[in-house]
């Protein structure tokens, strides 16, 4: 059984193996690099604990499940989620806050953490 994403994922490439057939020079607009719109389309998502936050908040270090460690940006557009709530960057970027990231191209587009219950 495919998972949600999977059938999205599916149905994008789907779309996009449909448009290349029709790709011609009348419609340039149809002609796309299939692997930039899928990132296009959706943001990756990244599980972690936060390692290290920068001094101006600007960015901050995951380290991940299997002990690697990702860098990401922040911006005016970053939203942050405490246990499902709209946020601040104050409250949810702290060093050990257990997240999850959405980003697109290292820049976080969503930071959520929940709380221990």
């Amino acid at each position: 059984m495919l998972m949600s994403q999977d059938l999205i994922t599916n149905a994008v490439t789907a779309t996009l193996s449909a448009m290349s057939l029709i790709c011609t020079p009348q419609a340039p607009d149809v002609c796309t690099d299939q692997g930039a719109l899928m990132a296009f389309m959706f943001d990756r998502e990244h599980k972690g604990v936060i390692d290290s936050v920068a001094e101006d908040q600007a960015s901050f270090t995951l380290r991940l499940e299997d002990d690697r460690t990702m860098s990401f940006s922040v911006n005016e557009e970053t939203e942050y989620y405490l246990d499902g709530e709209r946020s601040t960057k104050e409250k949810v970027l702290r060093k050990g806050n257990a997240v999850t990231v959405a980003e697109k191209e290292g820049v976080a587009t969503k930071v959520e953490v929940k709380s221990d219950e």
